[in-house]
């Protein structure tokens, strides 16, 4: 979908990282964003960013995972702008790193209560209007794991690997349906983002779980930090899903090195071997 000066986005998880990022650039697009996260005062921060580059944006605070307060905001979105041209299911917390067995059941339900409901809770809320105007694109926020699942990190890599076959499911539906609405997930490899919504643990599920002190998670932790330190600016991966929007792809990648060797693996695996210990990045 060739983005219009006029049209109107939504972002959630936009206050940092690729979420901000992608604000940005659609705002130089000529695109009015609405940004939405639970940071309130980070939020203000990103619209202003928006703002001083030339955009036009405006601020929801809102949590994903309340489906009637996504609701509102797509309803009151295309109330104030006629439209929703774009949505970008992009907020997502990792969880704390342990063994499956080990993780706290409130660190499942917070990780899949973010990253999978609140993705259905906004596609739920706007793809109906962009199937009745017949137009529109849906980016949803994946991950290297929605390809290839890294240890001690199973709540996340479950939600991810969801994410790829909601996405697939749904690109079905609209094409059967013969709807012009696409849909594409950005899939980035490491990204320099403070991706760790530990501010964010909600206090419906009661007192935070500690963190793990085991080699495992502290092998997962470093290879956290790692990829923050040492990744590509969130604007690469912005650049590069905006690029498959507009080029009607499903798949974008900041490094599509990293999900071209993860399919590869994958078939393997089909073809009988056992997934490798290691998630090892291609050279």
């Amino acid at each position: 979908m060739e983005l219009q000066t006029g049209d109107v986005a939504i972002v959630t998880g936009a206050a940092s990282g690729i979420g901000r990022a992608l604000a940005e650039a659609l705002g130089r697009c000529g695109v009015h964003v609405v940004l939405t996260d639970r940071d309130a005062p980070a939020l203000d921060a990103a619209r202003d960013a928006v703002l001083a580059a030339g955009g036009s944006a405006s601020v929801a605070a809102l949590d994903v995972t309340d489906a009637g307060a996504v609701a509102r905001v797509v309803a009151d979105t295309e109330e104030r702008h006629g439209r929703v041209d774009l949505v970008a299911a992009n907020a997502g917390v990792p969880g704390h790193p342990a063994r499956l067995w080990e993780t706290p059941l409130e660190d499942w339900r917070w990780v899949v209560d973010v990253n999978l409901w609140g993705v259905v809770h906004l596609l739920h809320a706007a793809v109906p209007g962009m199937v009745a105007r017949d137009r529109g694109h849906v980016l949803v926020t994946g991950s290297i794991a929605s390809w290839s699942a890294g240890a001690a990190m199973a709540p996340y890599a479950a939600t991810k690997h969801a994410l790829l076959g909601l996405a697939e499911s749904l690109h079905r539906d609209l094409a059967g349906s013969g709807s012009a609405v696409g849909v594409t997930v950005l899939c980035p490899g490491a990204v320099a983002t403070a991706f760790n919504a530990r501010n964010h643990w909600p206090d419906r599920l009661g007192p935070r779980p500690p963190a793990r002190d085991d080699a495992v998670a502290a092998a997962t932790s470093d290879m956290l930090a790692r990829g923050i330190t040492g990744g590509a600016d969130p604007s690469v991966a912005a650049d590069a899903a905006l690029a498959a929007v507009r080029d009607g792809l499903f798949v974008a990648s900041s490094d599509p090195a990293w999900i071209a060797h993860a399919a590869r693996t994958r078939v393997a695996v089909a073809e009988g071997a056992e997934p490798p210990l290691r998630r090892h990045v291609p050279q």
